[in-house]
């Protein structure tokens, strides 16, 4: 690419060197137009548009539709292949973000015995949808769940009933639709349990 010389041709300059010089300002207009236009030496009537442009290490606002226009986030690369549609009905939906948390109580070889088991801490705001057992054995199964948060601590309030009553079962699943502030705890504790040697208890919550 030659040097761009806005004196040249001069006035001293022979005539007979025009031709020459207005060949070389075209040149030297493609050349450096085609560096973001479509400008080959001989074309048609697309000469001049515009190539997908290159900014690296430039500025270029792409919100400002009356200055460079906005670019969809599809025309990007490493972008995955979720629209900004998708990400935001994911985000604000509730039914992606069900989880469920288990706890395993093991009798050894026997009963599982009564009293205070465990306890799970539930980190997020959310709400207690369902509670429910599995046992290895069928039996009459009755389990109480403290729910508190750290301030509210206490095993004589705020419990739900998780229980067989009188008929023998060895599964058993219990709807709630209990808000749980954030960092709330449950506590489990057996209170009957006939003939399980193992019982897994699970907790299904939406987070909200």
């Amino acid at each position: 690419m030659a040097d761009w010389n806005e004196n040249s041709p001069s006035g001293t300059d022979l005539l007979s060197g025009g031709d020459d010089a207005i060949r070389q300002l075209k040149t030297d207009i493609r050349e450096r137009m085609d560096n973001e236009h479509v400008w080959t030496a001989t074309g048609d009537s697309t000469e001049g548009t515009h190539k997908i442009a290159d900014f690296t290490a430039s500025t270029h606002d792409h919100s400002n539709a009356a200055n460079g226009g906005a670019v969809d986030h599809t025309d990007l690369t490493s972008i995955g292949v979720n629209t900004h549609t998708q990400i935001d009905t994911h985000i604000s939906s509730t039914t992606p973000h069900v989880d469920g948390i288990n706890i395993q109580l093991m009798g050894n070889g026997s009963l599982v015995s009564a009293g205070l088991k465990s306890a799970i801490l539930i980190p997020y705001a959310c709400t207690l949808n369902e509670l429910s057992f599995l046992a290895d054995q069928v039996g009459l199964v009755t389990i109480w769940a403290h729910v508190y948060t750290y301030s509210t601590y206490s095993l004589s309030g705020n419990l739900y009933q998780l229980t067989t009553g009188s008929t023998a079962a060895i599964k058993l699943k219990q709807s709630f639709s209990l808000a749980l502030p954030a960092d709330s705890t449950i506590v489990f504790r057996v209170i009957e349990c006939s003939a399980a040697t193992f019982l897994s208890i699970q907790a299904k919550v939406t987070r909200t």
